[in-house]
C-alpha cells in the first residue's frame, strides 16, 4: 500500500502552472492584509512595511502550500485529484474587509477545492463512482496539517519566543478555521466541483464538523497559554475532549439522535 501511494504522488503530484500562478498572487494579496497595521506605527515607514509585507507573504504562501499539498496526497490515495483555484471576488472581499476595520479583522477567504475523477486510479474500488467520504478525506487532512504544523513550530516557539514563529502559529490557525467554513461555489452547490474543505466535511457528517471546528477553535485558544512542550500536547488532547462533549450535545439536542 505504501509503495502504490509512493508511485501515484511521484506520477500525478504536482500543481499546475495555474494553481502556482493563483497561489503566488493570492499569497501577496493575503500579506498585504496580514501586514496592512505593520506599516510603522503612528508614523508611516515604508521600509518597515515593504519588509513585513515579504515575510507575512512568504509565511501564508507557505501554509497554504503545505495545506494544499496534503489535500493532493489523500486524495491520490482516494482516487481523485485535487486542484485548488481562488475566487477573485472573494479576495476583492478580503481586502475590502481589511480596509473598513483596519486590518483588524484578516479575513483570507480560503478558495475552493476541486477533484478530478481518476478514473485508473479507482479500478477496483467498491462503489467506483464520486462517493462523498472519499472527498472528505482530503479536506480533513488538510485542517489537521495546519494544526500539526502549528504544533510543531510551537515548540520553536517555546525555544526561540520569537515574534514571528508566534505570527506564522497563528496563520495556520487562521486558515486552517477559515477553511472550515462550508462555502460553496458561487455557481452553486455540486459535490466535488469546488468548495471549501468545511463544505465537505459539513455535509458528509455534521457531529464529525462540529467536533473538528470546536476542537480547532478550543485548540487554538488553549495554545497561547501552553509554557512547555507537554502543555502543548495536554491542551491539545483537552481541546479534542471537550469537541467531543459539544459534539455529543448537538448530536442529542439537533439532531435529536436516541442513544
Amino acid at each position: 500500500m505504501a509503495f502504490e501511494i509512493y508511485y501515484r504522488v511521484r506520477d500525478y503530484f504536482k500543481f499546475s502552472i495555474r494553481e502556482q500562478k493563483e497561489l503566488l498572487i493570492s499569497a501577496i494579496l493575503f500579506g498585504f492584509i496580514l501586514s496592512f497595521r505593520m506599516w510603522g506605527g503612528k508614523e508611516f515607514d515604508a521600509l518597515t512595511g515593504i519588509k513585513n509585507l515579504i515575510i507575512a507573504s512568504i509565511f501564508i504562501l507557505i501554509v497554504l502550500v503545505w495545506h494544499i499539498s496534503w489535500q493532493k496526497i489523500f486524495s491520490l490515495n482516494e482516487g481523485y485529484r485535487t486542484h485548488y483555484h481562488w475566487w477573485f471576488p472573494g479576495i476583492l472581499i478580503s481586502l475590502f474587509i481589511a480596509f473598513i476595520t483596519y486590518g483588524y479583522v484578516p479575513f483570507l477567504y480560503p478558495g475552493h477545492s476541486y477533484y478530478e475523477f481518476m478514473k485508473r486510479l479507482r479500478l477496483g474500488r467498491f462503489r467506483y463512482g464520486i462517493n462523498i467520504k472519499d472527498l472528505v478525506v482530503p479536506a480533513v487532512a488538510g485542517v489537521i496539517s495546519s494544526v500539526v504544523l502549528a504544533l510543531l513550530m510551537s515548540f520553536v516557539y517555546l525555544a526561540t519566543k520569537s515574534y514571528w514563529v508566534l505570527f506564522f502559529i497563528k496563520l495556520n490557525f487562521l486558515y486552517a478555521f477559515l477553511s472550515m467554513l462550508p462555502i460553496p461555489r458561487i455557481e452553486g452547490i455540486r459535490m466535488g466541483g469546488g468548495s471549501t474543505v468545511g463544505f465537505y466535511i459539513f455535509f458528509f457528517g455534521r457531529p464529525l464538523y462540529v467536533f473538528m471546528l470546536i476542537s480547532l477553535i478550543l485548540y487554538a485558544w488553549f495554545v497561547y497559554y501552553a509554557t512547555t512542550v507537554l502543555g502543548s500536547f495536554l491542551l491539545l488532547l483537552l481541546a479534542m475532549i471537550l469537541g467531543l462533549i459539544v459534539m455529543f450535545v448537538f448530536l442529542k439536542v439537533v439532531e435529536k439522535v436516541v442513544w
